[in-house]
Formats: structure tokens, sequence, C-alpha cells
């Protein structure tokens, strides 16, 4: 997994497709993305300390978070991509300077966006076992992963709206994410399921995009999207 985030990926490669898209106005893969971190900003308050694992470039501490941000990732020019650009918005460490033992029951909230999906479940253990150590008691982890049972997601591989390689390990839907949890100590609060159809308008205009993506939503009952929003709670001892 690390040869791929390391050798496929352009430094800044997800921020740089943010940023474009905005520019242009327009873009799926840009909606894609903006709806993921504004949906994940609504968690993450400005009194937090924060660690957002996975943090890729850096896009969500540094245009969709005002708390005091760690950013981790194995990448390292994604990291030294996060450190040129957004260094005034959080501190950025690679895996191998970031130590879960340093930070013993210290965040508000912990953010891991799409990457539980490329490990296994002996792997998510190990590192959820960590997470909890690191969060005060009451805090929260966000977590998100494709519905693999959902027909956007099928359709997005096949626009190439996501280019992750065949590098998946799992592939959840709700019911494991619930049975994969089952005995964890950080327990389930809420799954929300986000990003439906309307999203693909935003090929014509992003603010299109987002509206028909709400109003889908809202129909729908989120009973149906592309995404899995977890809310998880360290609960007080």
């Amino acid at each position: 997994m690390s040869d791929f985030w390391e050798s496929s990926l352009e430094p800044g490669y997800y921020d740089i497709v943010l940023h474009d898209g905005i520019k242009r106005g327009k873009g799926i893969q840009t909606n894609w993305h903006r709806e993921t971190l504004l949906h994940c900003q609504k968690y993450i308050e400005k009194t937090h300390k924060h660690l957002d694992y996975a943090c890729g470039p850096g896009t969500l501490i540094g245009k969709f978070s005002q708390a005091d941000s760690i950013g981790v990732d194995l990448a390292e020019k994604q990291i030294d991509y996060a450190k040129k650009k957004y260094s005034n918005k959080g501190l950025f460490l690679t895996t191998k300077e970031f130590e879960f033992s340093e930070y013993k029951e210290t965040f508000d909230i912990v953010t891991m966006l799409g990457l539980i999906e490329f490990l296994t479940d002996d792997e998510i253990e190990a590192l959820f076992k960590k997470i909890y150590t690191s969060l005060k008691p009451g805090g929260t982890l966000i977590i998100t992963t494709p519905n693999f049972n959902s027909f956007i997601y099928n359709l997005a591989e096949k626009l190439r709206l996501v280019n992750w390689g065949g590098k998946h390990k799992n592939k959840f839907n709700t019911a494991r994410i619930e049975e994969l949890f089952k005995n964890s100590p950080l327990k389930i609060v809420k799954q929300t399921k986000v990003l439906s159809y309307g999203i693909f308008l935003s090929v014509i205009n992003l603010k299109i995009g987002s509206l028909f993506n709400k109003i889908f939503e809202k129909c729908l009952l989120n009973n149906q999207g592309f995404l899995i929003v977890v809310e998880l709670r360290k609960e007080n001892l």
C-alpha cells in the first residue's frame, strides 16, 4: 500500500483536484471531495485538539478546520506538500515521526478519512487501540469508507472518479461496520450514508451538484450513498 501512495499519486493530488475544480466551478471529483470534507468539518470545533490520521496533502486541516490540528500520513511527499502549503494551519508529520504513545488522552477528535478499506481487520484493530488511548474520555473518532454495496460506488469506479489501484483489503457496508466494532471500546454513535446521485450534476456546476446531492440525500433518507460516515465515541470511564 505504501508504494501505491508514494509512487502513484502526485504530491498534493487531491488538494489540487479540489482547488482546480473550485476555480473552474465544476467537476464531479472536485465536489465529491469537497462535500466529504464539508460533512466532516461539522464535527471539528475550534476549541478541539484534532488529529487527522491519513491526512494526505492536508486539505481537511488546511481548508476546513480551525482547530489545533496535527496531520499524519505515511506518504512523505504528501506531508512535504502539506508542510509547504498549510504549515500555518497545523503540524504535519509522517507516520515515522508520529508516536501515539506521546499523545495519551490528547485529542478531542480524530478524523480518519478513506483509510480502513485499505487495512485488514487485524490492522484496523491494532490502529484503533492506539487511537483509543490518544482520545480524551468522551472523545470522538470520525471515519469514512466507501459504501461498497452502493450502485454509486460501482459507477464511480467505471467513471474513474476513484483511483485506488485495486488496493482495497476490505469492503464495508453498514452491517459489516457494526460487526467490526461490536467488541470495540470505541462505540458507534451513528452511521450516515452521504454522496448520492445528485453529485453527478457537478459536471455542469458545483452549486447545482451540491444542491441536488442534498435533495437526493433527503429524499432517500440517507439510505443510499457512496460514502459511509461513522461517528464513534470513547466512553467516559
